[in-house]
């Protein structure tokens, strides 16, 4: 009897062995039959592959390791299986799935606690930014610093949070900074040489008023969201008071899923639209130190141009967000039209990000030769060091008029692709002002801000 139980568990056994080994071998025939995908459009970054792994790799545990992830990344069917988990996490009760928030009214918003973001980082960064400046200064440098934060998501749509949903303490983050400021910073701010453009106020007036600044689907701001950041950099430069519609907002597409989305895939979720100002002077736009072809405005303006890059065959390169060549790129005005292919369809400004990207002025007064103020009388050339949140608010910096003080040239720097010395860079080109340009919690994660010393 107890031979027959023992016969009867090892038949299980085998059955159970017999079961895996096939469900292996049949996922195994799907990946040979559709073949390794090197990058996923809905999680927009490269896939880990299967590759022979050396002596030493296998020593130290990191082979093991990569066959780990690739076994996860070449999983067939794994965009769906993933759709399924996080459903059936909601349909349980959850309030979040990979970071991200269920939030009300179809909305997805990101999940940043203070223990992931602890005021310290946030204290330590503050202090690099003022260490850059007085280094630049000690030099004989007299640009206007300006830091700017745009809000996190999450503080500023809090309304849309489901019940109990916690972030980081944004205003008070905000509160003890000012608090603790020496008094020396606090002087040399109200002199003008280091400043800081609270847009929390204005964000939450607007969204308390019933307006949507942010995407349902993505981490970034939507074009009201830009708009409101511009406007008040327009104001800080004293450039002409305008309204959105007098740059010809255009929307160039209604199928966007953002980064939000590809953490947290819901069927429910509805796509957001991009719309983008249209209505700009004459740009030309140096990516790395290389200029770029500038395509000839296609019939129909950004409507056409969006028609256009809907019937192009799919771009190659890398991913927007990726350090890219800018060898062979082409824009229309400062847009990638064929970003709108590709599901990181934000990166349609300027096709994503780079080290160094200028954008200049064709037609303007002359530029600034010497520092001379914010009421120069001459074209202004400005240095934002900055995130992704940047390349949907300059464009509207750049008026169609030639006046004095206008901005005629704007450098953006994006330290996470920037490796030459920032101190050389900015003592060579002598900017009229230098903004810090970030959003809130990427500020406070960032860990390259010591890239702008020495």
């Amino acid at each position: 009897m107890q031979y027959k139980e023992k016969n009867k568990k090892y038949i299980h056994y085998q059955i159970f062995i017999a079961m895996v080994l096939l469900f292996l071998l049949f996922c195994g025939g799907i990946g040979i039959l559709t073949g390794e995908k090197q990058f996923s459009e809905m999680e927009n970054r490269y896939l880990t592959s299967f590759s022979v792994p050396h002596l030493a790799e296998i020593l130290d545990g990191k082979a093991q390791e990569q066959l780990e992830q690739a076994l996860e990344d070449q999983f067939p069917w794994r965009d769906a299986c993933v759709q399924i988990s996080v459903s059936l996490k909601r349909l349980l009760g959850a309030k979040d799935a990979g970071g991200v928030y269920f939030g009300k009214d179809g909305h997805l918003i990101e999940k940043k606690l203070s223990s992931q973001l602890p005021y310290e980082r946030y204290a330590r960064n503050r202090k690099f930014i003022t260490a850059a400046m007085e280094e630049l200064h000690q030099q004989g440098d007299e640009a206007g610093w300006t830091l700017v934060l745009v809000p996190f998501p999450g503080s500023i749509d809090a309304d849309l949070l489901p019940a109990g949903a916690r972030e980081f303490d944004e205003a008070g983050y905000r509160e003890q900074a000012a608090g603790a400021e020496e008094p020396d910073q606090k002087q040399a701010a109200a002199a003008g040489a280091e400043k800081e453009l609270d847009l929390y106020a204005q964000f939450r007036e607007k969204r308390e008023a019933g307006k949507r600044l942010y995407f349902a689907t993505d981490h970034h701001y939507n074009a009201s969201g830009a708009w409101e950041a511009a406007q008040a950099l327009r104001e800080m430069f004293h450039l002409p008071e305008k309204k959105q519609e007098d740059f010809g907002m255009e929307q160039v597409t209604d199928a966007f899923y953002g980064t939000l989305y590809s953490k947290a895939p819901l069927p429910e979720i509805r796509p957001d639209s991009i719309s983008i100002p249209t209505k700009l002077p004459e740009l030309s736009v140096e990516i790395d130190g290389k200029p770029v072809d500038a395509g000839a405005e296609p019939d129909g303006g950004a409507a056409g141009a969006a028609a256009e890059a809907g019937e192009a065959a799919e771009p190659g390169g890398k991913a927007a967000g990726a350090e890219a060549e800018a060898g062979g790129h082409r824009l229309w005005q400062i847009y990638d039209m064929e970003k709108l292919r590709t599901k990181d369809k934000y990166a349609v400004y300027f096709g994503g990000n780079y080290g160094k990207v200028v954008i200049r002025k064709k037609a303007s007064a002359k530029p600034s030769a010497r520092r001379s103020g914010m009421h120069s009388g001459k074209a202004r050339r400005i240095c934002v060091i900055k995130d992704s949140y940047a390349n949907s608010c300059v464009p509207y910096l750049f008026d169609t008029e030639s006046f004095p003080d206008e901005v005629a040239e704007l450098t953006m720097i994006d330290l996470r692709y920037f490796n030459d010395s920032f101190q050389e860079l900015a003592a060579q080109e002598q900017y009229d002002e230098i903004l810090v340009f970030y959003e809130m919690s990427n500020f406070i994660e960032a860990d390259y801000f010591n890239k702008l010393l020495g």
